[in-house]
């Protein structure tokens, strides 16, 4: 990746204000209404009226089945895509289902065992130079990105944010084992924590604090994906705890090898989850500061991740043998703390 993508991905230089704006005229013109706006004395249109006046333009048939196929890709491989289908505003939702079909699309690229690692690094990186093209408003044949385009116009959403996902997607193609439990906080930064931005400003929250907190929430679900997997992950070849907590407990990669569940492992689970409730529980202010359908979409978000740790510890942490899940029963549990404020 070019050291000029990278500036035209990073808010400060044309990734914020210019790219938005040029994306936005494309955006305009897959709605046909580009001749709405008028352009400054220099030629230029500020991001802001771009994305009023597209947030204005009537509908294109091309954007309207860019975001058919998008959320279609979202309700074929997320699972909860019905559920949030009926807590979120149809603008929001599809938005949120292109980022995801684009996310969607880099994994695949990442898990696509049978093609070697380089071949797979450069295919992640055309994704990367497709991504700055279009927020520098290139124009687009592929449905993903087109809607991508527009989302992230209507919403004002940096492409940065899209980009710190793509080198996750990197990270995950090169996989090893954590060496240290900041090591996982890093892959966190990148894998998760711009998914909570994102969510952010498509429902027009733009707040330094509650990002930080957003952060907090989305690494506590990170980490909690990963000791809820690791039955599924170590026969992949995929082992995500990490080497020093493993050796502070006495721990050793022979008896996880072996899928053995003894003190020891028991030791170093309890530390685990532990430390990834203290950032639940540090995230936990961000939940009274947003409101309506976020607020329900948030606390169950929160609550969901809560309970698989909670799952963990009532299984006396063997997530070798038994993967932990949500049922019903549990989804029905959490219905009056969804609905009513969480203290």
């Amino acid at each position: 990746m070019s050291s000029l993508l990278l500036r035209q991905l990073r808010p400060e230089h044309r990734g914020s204000t210019q790219a938005h704006t040029e994306c936005g005229r494309e955006a305009l013109r897959c709605h046909g209404a580009d001749d709405e706006l008028e352009n400054d004395p220099d030629g230029s249109t500020p991001a802001i009226r771009v994305a009023a006046a597209v947030r204005d333009a009537p509908p294109h048939p091309g954007l309207r089945d860019a975001y058919r196929q998008c959320r279609e890709i979202a309700r074929r491989h997320y699972e909860n895509f019905p559920v949030i289908s009926f807590f979120l505003p149809k603008a929001e939702l599809n938005a949120l289902a292109a980022v995801y079909a684009f996310a969607r699309s880099a994994d695949d690229v990442a898990d696509e065992g049978a093609l070697p690692a380089a071949e797979r690094h450069a295919r992640l990186g055309a994704m990367e130079e497709k991504l700055g093209k279009v927020s520098s408003g290139a124009p687009s044949d592929n449905p993903v990105f087109l809607a991508l385009c527009d989302a992230l116009t209507r919403f004002e959403v940096p492409a940065a944010l899209l980009s710190d996902l793509l080198k996750a997607f990197h990270m995950d193609v090169d996989h090893v084992q954590p060496r240290l439990f900041e090591d996982l906080l890093t892959y966190s930064r990148f894998s998760a924590n711009p998914v909570g931005r994102i969510v952010l400003r498509v429902f027009r929250y733009r707040n330094d604090a509650m990002d930080e907190l957003s952060d907090r929430i989305c690494t506590g679900l990170q980490l909690a994906n990963f000791w809820q997997d690791l039955s599924v992950d170590l026969p992949q070849g995929r082992v995500y705890l990490p080497v020093d907590e493993m050796e502070k407990a006495g721990y050793n990669d022979q008896r996880l090898r072996q899928y053995v569940i003894d003190e020891d492992f028991r030791r170093m689970m309890r530390r685990l989850i532990d430390r990834t409730e203290e950032l639940f529980e540090e995230g936990k202010p961000l939940l009274r500061m947003v409101r309506g359908s976020l607020r329900l979409q948030l606390g169950a978000t929160w609550l969901g991740g809560r309970k698989i740790l909670e799952l963990i510890r009532k299984a006396d942490y063997d997530v070798l043998h038994h993967r932990p899940r949500i049922h019903t029963r549990h989804a029905v549990s959490m219905i009056p703390r969804i609905l009513f404020p969480i203290s």
